[in-house]
């Protein structure tokens, strides 16, 4: 934010500069150009602009006049000018910044209409609960309370198949989508859970995926919701060893995954399916990640504690070998009753037994429970067929992919230990988000009576101008917090009606030109405001009377 800097837009220099928001992550902040000085005859390098590398912004909360240093002042106009400039590298280029035509808005601040109340203040969090085992998390911000319904609102999930076109190349990929909804209406929906998370999935060749951002999300009914979700990675906070830590410890290095959420727990030595992508070669996408589940490998010393695990080969495509034991059991443990799982692994030395020495002996751990101990298995999950490449774990059936080292790689080298793997829990289609908006904007003829004995009139005395006034032939004063209808008469001190002037509209404000009923201005003195007060509807809310001083500066009458 730059509040305060004087800023010349289109030849005007009574601005100030309230912020400046762009792409974040480029390194692009202060911008030059060589422009030429006239005065100084000479091409002289200049900022152009000042960028923050902070990235682009949803709202932006202005509560201070600039100009005067003030607080803002209600019923007053506010103009703010809104451009857009961008940057040209190339050394081959006239100019490096162009700037757009600024586009003018206009901004009153006001508090509610006389007989109005509100339920909720702009930026109000409304409660959200969370039906669900999901880490994900649903926000609900109140924008503007004047739109609030007092409905109940779910956020719900559901996988929507979708195509994406890259290129000559199709990708089809399972998007998760969410839905706002408030009893039978659909309000809202949208793909994108925050920046964690893939929202397009690339083709994992020379197109990257694409994740969710902080900005593109719904307003509606009055509050802005964002959905967001973590991402489908181990989750460090929760994984954990008990026992012996054997596996690479800080100043041993670390593994070939580079999934965060395990952070320095497990030295980058498992990951998720999903972030395994085509690192490994000819390995299938995995499940999704709302399969993940909380898991525990169990070591017995040396490698007592065994189970079999499928053994496979990578000769192009990881082609089965056969059924033997492994130093370790995996379990899943997310239910009451832990149910041991199926394991595959990458026979990289090609020697029959599965090594933590780091040479790519990777272990994919199944969602399918244990096929058993008798090789080979009665009722196989996958193909025993030595060389298929097609019924296999690595490229159907994985939720984690493992390769723990022990500093000698040795099994001997095993301790006793279990390691837990906590994933985190993605959003998913038994996840529901419940919130209840706050009340819809009230209304009563006896509230808006007693409102309306807060009716003033700026500025008073008006004293040779207004402030708000653009010409000198454009006088006015502003009568505030004014019901829909009114009728206002205007006397001097003599008891002459000086004028009449007419409300029939919802605004809460209402100007007097200062000039009499003949279009004339006003002389300098004291006028009483006698009004007559009705809301939309016709009903009485009663009569306010104001007392107005009135300096003129001196006039010049095109007419007499």
């Amino acid at each position: 934010p730059l509040s305060g800097d004087k800023r010349e837009v289109d030849g005007r220099t009574d601005m100030r500069l309230l912020a400046t928001f762009d792409k974040n992550g480029n390194a692009i902040r202060t911008i030059y150009d060589d422009v030429f000085d006239v005065g100084l005859g000479i091409i002289v390098r200049v900022v152009k602009q000042r960028g923050t590398d902070n990235g682009i912004v949803r709202e932006l909360v202005v509560n201070r006049d600039a100009i005067r240093q003030a607080p803002l002042v209600n019923g007053q106009r506010y103009y703010f000018a809104v451009t857009a400039y961008g940057y040209n590298p190339s050394d081959q280029a006239l100019t490096h910044a162009l700037e757009s035509t600024p586009q003018i808005y206009t901004g009153i601040p006001q508090g509610p209409n006389p007989g109005v109340r509100l339920s909720a203040g702009y930026g109000t969090e409304v409660p959200v609960t969370h039906n669900g085992t999901s880490d994900g998390a649903v926000t609900a911000t109140v924008i503007d309370p004047l739109k609030l319904t007092g409905r109940n609102y779910s956020v719900t999930f559901r996988t929507i198949p979708t195509t994406f076109v890259y290129g000559p190349d199709t990708v089809t990929a399972d998007i998760l989508s969410w839905y706002v909804v408030s009893g039978s209406d659909t309000v809202a929906r949208g793909v994108n859970q925050g920046p964690t998370v893939q929202i397009e999935p690339g083709n994992h060749d020379d197109i990257a995926p694409t994740n969710g951002n902080t900005f593109d999300y719904p307003i509606t009914d009055g509050m802005y919701f964002t959905v967001a979700g973590p991402a489908p990675q181990p989750n460090g906070d929760r994984s954990s060893y008990i026992g012996t830590v054997w596996t690479l410890r800080t100043g041993q290095g670390f593994g070939r995954f580079t999934a965060p959420g395990d952070g320095a727990l497990f030295r980058n030595q498992v990951t998720t399916s999903f972030n395994i992508g085509n690192y490994l070669g000819a390995v299938g996408p995995g499940v999704d990640p709302s399969q993940y589940r909380d898991i525990e490998f169990r070591f017995g010393d040396g490698g007592s504690l065994t189970q079999k695990g499928y053994r496979y080969r990578r000769i192009g495509t990881y082609q089965f070998q056969d059924y033997v034991n492994v130093p370790f059991q995996v379990w899943d443990i997310s239910a009451a009753t832990p149910r041991q799982l199926n394991v595959g692994w990458r026979d990289q030395n090609n020697d029959g037994q599965w090594n933590p020495d780091g040479n790519v002996e990777v272990i994919f751990v199944a969602t399918s429970t244990y096929d058993g101990d008798v090789s080979p298995p009665p009722t196989p999950t996958y193909s025993i067929t030595p060389g298929n490449a097609t019924n296999t774990i690595p490229v159907l059936d994985h939720q984690y992919i493992a390769e723990w080292i022990t500093p000698s790689g040795l099994i001997a080298d095993i301790r006793a230990s279990v390691i837990h793997i906590s994933p985190n829990y993605v959003n998913s289609a038994t996840d529901v988000f419940n919130l209840t908006a706050p009340a819809a904007p009230s209304y009563s003829s006896s509230t808006a009576a007693a409102d309306v004995t807060q009716i003033n009139v700026f500025p008073n005395p008006y004293y040779g101008f207004n402030r708000a006034e653009t010409s000198r032939f454009a006088r006015f004063v502003t009568f505030n917090h004014m019901p829909a209808k009114a009728e206002v008469r205007i006397f001097n001190l003599s008891g002459a009606l000086v004028k009449a002037i007419s409300k029939d509209d919802p605004t809460q404000f209402l100007n007097w030109d200062l000039t009499n009923h003949g279009g004339l201005p006003v002389a300098s003195g004291v006028y009483i405001a006698y009004m007559t007060l009705k809301d939309a509807t016709g009903a009485e809310l009663g009569k306010k009377t104001l007392k107005l001083i009135v300096v003129q500066e001196q006039q010049y009458l095109d007419n007499f």
